[in-house]
């Protein structure tokens, strides 16, 4: 005969959904057939199980708490709304599975998740989970409980199983039921987030994103979804302890956390990725600090999900560098009531699309461990969480005592599987580099594995070639100017000089920029028409040590004001015509008119006494607009230029007679 249920109190209490579960439900009404936001947890027994008992637990819990016995209704509402129900049913299934080969049960259990999440979780009956015993033998079972991400986060799933499991043991020793202490209702969080002002962190939030109008992209994943429903996927990855107690260090000595340093690391792979320096992600937050009493106990969805931009400048200590990104993602906690709606609303991006494609979820403890921890029955038990929430990519962190877990979900209509796998190789890498040396520059972080390096660096590169002619730009126009002097070098509708004269006339203007105090690395912006006096200019200032900064005289003046303002260049070069339509600049000018005339008497041996820049210099910085809709300057060194010149000759094998339209 079945255990007794107490009876439950009558309640048909409603009250409104929180921003995140009116965004669950809308989820749900756009797409229910995607499994978006049904969790499924895995407890496997390796143990006799009383199905009847183990039954009246869970329905004794369910009758304990409202948020279990809660459904959402919103039909003919001007707002949707959340139902207490006083009783519900829990749907609760028995399968044999003991037929199914040792060998097949893992398949056949993906399968059957696969099937039991593309069932879906209706949000309009309660209760809003259900369970799965799944028999494969006397004593081993395994015990899949569904439900809808709308009524529980995180937290809770270790309090419902500990309530469940606790009243199922002292069934089976025939005691009495443990009755812990009561929890408050999460109808009084939802109603504290319902009175808060929906505009009181609207300025935040716009300084914050401004000039962000697209989410970072990630290249390695494919622009078009391979079928409508995700089907999600996971890889997992372990930084080991040793590793993982460096870590601690590293987060004790700069004052910032673990979850911090995962949140630095994922933005820096996403960064290398992008190839930008400006970087979105999504950050969960509990939700629950500084709310109302007793929230750290109550069942219900509290997390906050935000974005979180972390910018990356290469030459920053990693220590400093992640002192920032605790600042900016506890500035954002400040403000993590804020629904992501309103969110999206103060920045640039377009309605429709995502500020973020990837989240980032950190927790000190990984669910089985913790409850594994508390011994008896609890050690032998395990369990597996399988969620999918939406966003192409989650990164869910756990620290242990031994080792920090790295879990990469993701959408396998993006990504493939192997793409994934070398995601979390790059994550663990970045993670083992900022424990190696936190006061190295951000840009020395490895991210390549050193298998990924050596086939990288050997198999795909290729033979080592050394080019004849040097590693930089001036070195080659040299080495140019000697061997065909008298042949033309440029030429443009009134004029035509040969290499010698553009060496000589490159040369002269170069001393002049000297003596501007135009040295290695400096940017010196560059403004003409088409024109030899513009080769000359370009010419000069790499002869100068500088690197050129090309400004269009053809640009909106808006967007050649934002150039010099952001380049910063204290020398502009330009013409006569060009100059009179520039924006106001501080930069000094320097005028091209004449400049070929005026090197008639120069001598080119003077200009060979400049000191030459090292392959490493920037020769020039060009700029491109980023995910985040602002023009962005990307600098280019002399090594990664000559390189490219030097293997289109050997690959083309161009000659005086040859014309390239660039």
């Amino acid at each position: 005969m079945p255990p007794t249920i107490a009876p439950q109190a009558a309640s048909t209490e409603t009250y409104p959904l929180t921003p995140l579960q009116q965004g669950m439900l809308a989820q749900q009404l756009r797409a229910p057939a995607s499994g978006v936001d049904v969790e499924q947890l895995v407890c496997t027994l390796p143990e006799r199980v009383d199905p009847v008992a183990l039954r009246a637990a869970w329905q004794t819990v369910v009758g304990r708490h409202e948020v279990l016995r809660t459904s959402f209704e919103w039909d003919g509402l001007d707002a949707p709304r959340q139902r207490v129900h006083a009783r519900v049913e829990l749907p609760f299934r028995i399968e044999d599975w003991r037929a199914v080969p040792r060998s097949a049960v893992e398949a056949r259990l993906a399968e059957w998740l696969r099937a039991d999440r593309a069932r879906g979780v209706p949000l309009d009956g309660a209760p809003l989970l259900r369970l799965a015993l799944l028999s494969l033998g006397d004593a081993d079972h395994r015990l899949v409980w569904t439900f809808h991400h709308a009524i529980l986060d995180g937290r809770c799933f270790p309090m419902v199983l500990r309530e469940v499991f606790d009243g199922y043991d002292a069934a089976l020793r025939g005691e009495a039921a443990p009755v812990p202490e009561r929890r408050r209702p999460f109808r009084e969080y939802v109603e504290w987030v319902s009175a808060l002002d929906a505009t009181a962190s609207d300025a935040f939030w716009r300084e914050r994103l401004a000039g962000m109008t697209a989410a970072t992209p990630i290249p390695v994943a494919r622009a078009v979804p391979a079928r409508d429903v995700p089907v999600q996927g996971d890889r997992e990855g372990r930084v080991e302890a040793a590793t993982l107690a460096r870590l601690r260090e590293v987060a004790a000595r700069h004052g910032v956390t673990i979850g911090t340093i995962v949140q630095g690391a994922w933005a820096l792979v996403l960064s290398r990725y992008a190839g930008e320096s400006d970087v979105t992600i999504g950050v969960t937050l509990a939700g629950r600090r500084d709310t109302v009493a007793g929230a750290d106990d109550m069942l219900g969805l509290f997390i906050d999900t935000l974005p979180l931009r972390v910018t990356l400048r290469g030459d920053q200590p990693v220590g400093e560098w992640l002192r920032d990104v605790r600042a900016a993602f506890t500035a954002v906690r400040a403000h993590e009531h804020t629904p992501l709606a309103r969110v999206h609303a103060c920045s640039a991006v377009p309605a429709g699309q995502p500020l973020f494609e990837s989240l980032v979820m950190f927790e000190s403890y990984e669910l089985e461990a913790s409850l594994r921890a508390l011994g008896g029955a609890w050690a032998t038990r395990g369990f597996r969480l399988h969620e999918q929430n939406g966003f192409p990519l989650t990164l869910a962190a756990y620290a242990g005592e031994d080792a920090l877990v790295l879990r990469l979900e993701f959408d396998r209509t993006r990504f493939d599987d192997d793409v994934v796998a070398r995601m979390v190789g790059h994550l663990a890498t970045a993670l083992e580099s900022i424990a190696g040396d936190a006061s190295a520059p951000v840009d020395r972080i490895e991210i390549l594995p050193d298998a990924e390096r050596a086939q990288l660096l050997g198999r795909f590169a290729g033979p080592r070639v050394r080019y004849e002619g040097g590693d930089t730009l001036v070195e080659l126009l040299d080495a140019q100017a000697s061997r065909s002097p008298d042949a033309v070098a440029v030429e443009d509708d009134r004029r035509a000089l040969t290499y010698a004269e553009l060496h000589v006339a490159a040369g002269a203007l170069a001393r002049e920029l000297r003596g501007q105090g135009v040295g290695a690395g400096m940017l010196v912006g560059v403004c003409a028409e088409r024109s030899v006096e513009l080769v000359v200019a370009l010419v000069a200032v790499l002869e100068a040590g500088g690197a050129y900064v090309p400004l269009d005289p053809e640009y909106p003046r808006e967007r050649l004001a934002f150039m010099l303002e952001d380049s910063g260049v204290r020398v502009l070069l330009t013409t006569r015509a060009v100059a009179g339509a520039l924006p106001p600049t501080e930069a000094r000018i320097v005028e091209l008119d004449g400049t070929v005339e005026r090197s008639l008497g120069a001598s080119a041996g003077d200009a060979a006494a400049l000191p030459l820049p090292s392959a490493d210099d920037p020769a020039y910085m060009i700029y491109t607009s980023g995910s985040t809709g602002r023009p962005k300057g990307a600098l280019n060194a002399h090594r990664g230029i000559v390189n490219r010149l030097q293997w289109m000759q050997a690959a083309f094998g161009l000659g005086p007679a040859d014309v390239v339209l660039q």
